[in-house]
């Protein structure tokens, strides 16, 4: 079973209202999904999970800094399939 982490940063709870629904898809279709809120002080540890996905809001035409952060700062994306999902 593939492992799928969604990485989220959620101000006003609605990249994590959607972050639920796409588990619900990733569940129907057998994947075993994490969840994680994305903070200044914590980086998952990639090596388990087969797929990341990542959730942002946007400010002023650009993710918030704590996401661009975030990201610089995943180690192990190599051969990972990705996804972003991304509200306005």
């Amino acid at each position: 079973m593939n492992k799928v982490l969604i990485a989220t940063f959620s101000q006003t709870g609605s990249t994590k209202k959607t972050a639920e629904q796409i588990t619900i898809g990733l569940r129907t279709a057998n994947l075993d999904v994490t969840h994680f809120e994305i903070t200044r002080d914590a980086i998952p540890d990639l090596k388990e999970y087969d797929i990341i996905g990542i959730g942002t809001p946007t400010y002023f035409f650009r993710p918030p800094f704590i996401v661009k952060d975030f990201i610089k700062n995943l180690k192990g994306l190599e051969n990972k399939a990705s996804f972003v999902f991304i509200l306005q």
